[in-house]
């Protein structure tokens, strides 16, 4: 405060001093009058009176009090704003309302007087009279100054304001521009407004590429006395750069303020006040930013107070074992044993169009095409997305970073996430910018990302600039891939074709044993299953059946030579020649990658033995001597090879999957009962029953009663949905009028045979009383498991209807205890054991004369093949059933020959 005695008649006048933080008019200013507490008073300058500006539109829709500015209220301001900003200023009071003050102002001396100032620039009218005012106000009215201007009307300087214009207006007109603008207001969001000149554009925008601390976390309220004291009410330049929210109309834009020539969002971010957003592409200065943050993390400034570098990512090399999809990788560390997956970092594969983070086309939708799913080749760029995976890395040693790990969620595990590097390209970027993946979005806030994410997103852009892989327009892939692995009828029509050729290329896609594949032919565009010919190979463990978790033990050195021959060939393209086919539709024949033969190979390392079939090969002579150099180094199966052993009988095995003998033989039977309920039988020539698990009860009545829950609370449309064959839909029991999951086999029409895939029920049921099923439900697995019966076949037609009454007596709706005694083409087979007696059901029926047997020649069965024919032979003594006129069996029997 400053006194001044201005003589004896008058009171001294006092001076006060207060910073000028906003022009509110020509007349009226915000004065901050305590630096300490940050109090404000509006201030209004004494016996003058400004035009008016225009005040903003209410969010209400109500008519605004000012709609348009006063002739010349604009530049009134104008002139007020750029004399005193920001500054440091002189005031006498007048009169004192509390939060309003009457007032002069003085700047930048106690005799410079700021009204009169104004008066003698003509942009203000006097309100009282005031000698030294009148004459400054008369000489500004001749010499035409301001609002006393004649050149042109007072309607030429009223400003055309668009206040709420378009984002997409104002990013056509202003983007990637440097703007002159005037900054108008700082919210508490930190969002700020600001008029574009000279049109007058009233932008609401953020600063780009930069998160500023909010208002309630630390250093929050600081961070906006901060920028108020740098930029509201200053000359600046904006560079609009994006649209951050079209529908509250706020924009991302650069600030940079005139005077300084700084950069405001690099100011923020070296004072520790801002953190630069994982993403920069396309922002104006990135590399500042960048370097702004690190040097304030290097000081600790504010936000970085406690800040711990992150240790660089842990680098290792690997060996690419396998690629899954377009995304995830087998790899296998340098050093290390253990097979591991792996994710790339932020990316994701291709995907069906409308499917959450994939823009690639797919089924209708943004369904997967309907029938047996194979996303490889059923999502388009998916295929194309694995190959440019395959070709770069299969075999390949490689760099790998560990980024991040993404926890489990949903049904969801861990993921490790991973930037793999061939040399100095990393191949996540390669893959994006061919457009085959599409980078993950992440919250501002999110940690775990690649660190290379802003190169990611540069390089998807790259792609879809481009119009390349999923953001292409035209010439979307589609393969339509001929399946023949699984179905003999097909694979018998393809194999004269895959005969022809002397050698055809394939890919192995998978390795279900040392000699067994399936393989993706490109040329005939198909999918084989593949057999080593020549060759005996033990086979891996593998799933009992298709509705079952049990597995078939491995047979001796059977993971090691899965393991072998997957490292060799999985993902590789190989080089086939097939001679013949099995019963099954597998075709068998030879194998070569990179110049090897893979059945000599095999023999070779002491995996396999040679087949008799392999004398008529002209492989034969290299088989025979790979035979002899195992035996003579003892590998393998040969470790305790003799001479004498070449003259022992050669095992006959039955359901082998190789060109020589077939066969699941085991030197004992194996016993491992399931308990089971037995649901249905199934009146067929293949004599099979459909089960529950007694262990999986309590999952099937939880399924029941969220399927009854989910239909209740949200009843179908019926009629809304048309079957397909395959189909895994709902369907209503004709008998008690509820839902169940069920499983299209057939469409004839206008009606559908279903299987209910929990129970094991066959209907013909109308399309009205089907309906989808909704996805939640789909992921569980089928409760009925199928089972043939083991050792029995059907008796003559006339028979029939008796036996299959008789045996579902005996079974359904019974619990029982099942063992798998052997498997053909992948189907169980079982005997079935009353649950509290113990007793064999099944030949129980047989002994009473109701089914024939069916001979095995296992002889790890033999003993119970024999228990079974015994009692074949005792109801034929008593003449049971239908043998009551004697022996029944035509004389070509294979089972009656015996």
């Amino acid at each position: 405060m400053v006194t001044a005695n201005m003589g004896s008649e008058k009171p001294p006048v006092v001076y006060k001093k207060g910073l000028v933080k906003f022009i509110n008019s020509g007349d009226s200013i915000t004065l901050i009058t305590n630096p300490k507490t940050r109090e404000e008073v509006n201030f209004i300058f004494s016996n003058v009176t400004a035009p008016k500006l225009a005040r903003r539109p209410r969010q209400d829709g109500a008519p605004s009090p000012q709609p348009d500015d006063a002739p010349y209220a604009w530049e009134a301001r104008e002139f007020l704003r750029q004399k005193i900003i920001g500054k440091i200023v002189y005031y006498t009071v007048d009169k004192n309302e509390g939060t309003r003050i009457y007032g002069t102002v003085f700047y930048p001396e106690k005799e410079n007087n700021i009204t009169e100032l104004l008066v003698s620039e003509g942009w203000v009218d006097l309100r009282t009279q005031n000698l030294v005012f009148a004459e400054a106000e008369a000489r500004a009215k001749e010499a035409g100054k301001g609002k006393h201007s004649t050149r042109d009307e007072p309607s030429a300087h009223v400003r055309k304001i668009n206040w709420d214009p378009e984002p997409k207006q104002v990013l056509e007109k202003f983007g990637k521009k440097m703007t002159k603008a005037v900054i108008d207001n700082i919210n508490q969001g930190l969002t700020m407004r600001a008029f574009l000149l000279p049109d007058h554009y009233y932008v609401a925008f953020c600063l780009s590429g930069i998160k500023i601390v909010r208002q309630e976390e630390e250093y929050g309220a600081e961070v906006r006395q901060y920028l108020e004291e740098r930029i509201l009410q200053r000359d600046v330049n904006v560079i609009i750069e994006s649209v951050q929210n079209e529908k509250n109309k706020v924009m991302n834009a650069t600030l940079i303020h005139e005077g300084q020539k700084m950069n405001i969002g690099e100011l923020l971010v070296r004072e520790g006040f801002a953190s630069c957003n994982t993403l920069l592409q396309g922002v104006y200065d990135e590399k500042k930013l960048r370097e702004a943050e690190k040097k304030a993390q290097s000081e600790r400034k504010r936000k970085w107070a406690n800040y711990v570098p992150k240790k660089p990512p842990k680098e290792r090399q690997a060996i690419v074992h396998e690629i899954i999809n377009g995304d995830a990788l087998m790899i296998k560390h340098v050093g290390d044993t253990k097979e591991e997956k792996v994710f790339l970092s932020s990316i994701r594969p291709p995907r069906p169009e409308g499917v959450a983070g994939g823009p690639g086309a797919g089924g209708e939708g943004g369904k997967p095409p309907v029938g047996r799913s194979k996303p490889l080749y059923d999502v388009p760029w998916l295929y194309e997305a694995r190959e440019f995976l395959r070709t770069r890395l299969i075999g390949k040693k490689v760099t790998l970073s560990e980024d991040y790990v993404q926890e489990a969620r949903d049904k969801f595990p861990e993921k490790k996430c991973v930037s793999v590097f061939v040399g100095q390209e990393n191949i996540a970027e390669a893959l994006l910018s061919k457009g085959l993946a599409t980078c993950v979005r992440y919250r501002d806030d999110e940690e775990n990302k690649s660190p290379h994410y802003e190169k990611l997103r540069q390089a998807e852009d790259k792609a879809e600039k481009s119009l390349v892989g999923v953001w292409a327009k035209k010439d979307i892939p589609v393969h339509r891939v001929n399946d023949v692995s699984t179905d003999g009828a097909r694979a018998k029509a393809m194999f004269p074709s895959l005969q022809r050729f002397s050698s055809i290329e394939g890919v192995v896609e998978f390795v279900a044993s040392g000699s067994r594949f399936r393989i993706y032919i490109d040329r005939e565009t198909c999918l084989i299953t593949f057999l080593l010919g020549g060759i005996d190979c033990p086979r891996a463990s593998r799933p009992a059946g298709p509705n079952t978790k049990d597995r078939i033990p491995s047979e001796e050195f059977g993971e090691e030579a899965l393991d072998h021959v997957k490292k060799m060939v999985l993902q590789r393209t190989v080089e086939l020649k097939v001679e013949t086919m099995d019963k099954r539709g597998g075709m068998i024949g030879w194998m070569f990658v990179n110049g090897v033969n893979l059945s000599v190979e095999l023999v070779d390392q002491g995996f396999a033995r040679v087949h008799e079939t392999a004398e008529r090969s002209i492989y034969a002579r290299q088989l025979k001597q790979a035979e002899e150099r195992a035996k003579g180094l003892k590998l393998r199966r040969w470790e305790n090879y003799k001479e004498e052993d070449d003259q022992a009988a050669a095992v006959d095995k039955a359901g082998e999957d190789s060109a020589g003998p077939s066969g699941n033989e085991r030197a004992d039977r194996t016993v491992n009962y399931i308990e089971a309920v037995v649901c249905v039988v199934e009146a067929s020539t293949e004599l099979s029953i459909h089960c529950q698990k007694v262990s999986e009860a309590p999952k099937i009545d939880s399924l029941m009663s969220r399927l009854r829950q989910e239909f209740t609370a949200n009843p179908p449309v019926l009629g809304a949905y048309t079957p397909r064959r395959n189909d895994i839909c709902a369907a209503r029991f004709p008998a008690d009028q509820e839902w169940y999951r069920a499983k299209v086999e057939k469409v004839q029409g206008h009606k559908a045979n279903i299987l209910y895939i929990d129970y094991g029920n066959k209907e013909t049921s109308e399309f009205s009383e089907l309906t989808f099923l909704p996805e939640q439900f789909k992921s569980e697995p089928a409760y009925a498991h199928e089972y043939r019966l083991a050792f029995t076949k059907m008796p003559p037609e006339d028979y029939r209807p008796d036996s299959i009454q008789r045996l579902e007596e005996e079974l359904e709706n019974h619990k029982v205890l099942l063992n798998v005694e052997y498997n053909i083409t992948g189907s169980p087979y079982v005997t079935v054991l009353d649950a509290a007696t113990k007793t064999d059901l099944i030949k129980g029926l047989v002994a009473a004369g109701y089914f024939l047997v069916e001979t095995r020649r296992d002889k790890r069965l033999q003993k119970l093949v024999g228990e079974y024919e015994a009692a074949q032979q005792e109801a034929l003594k008593n003449r049971y059933n239908m043998w009551e006129y004697g022996d029944i069996r035509e004389d070509d029997d294979k089972d009656f020959r015996r």
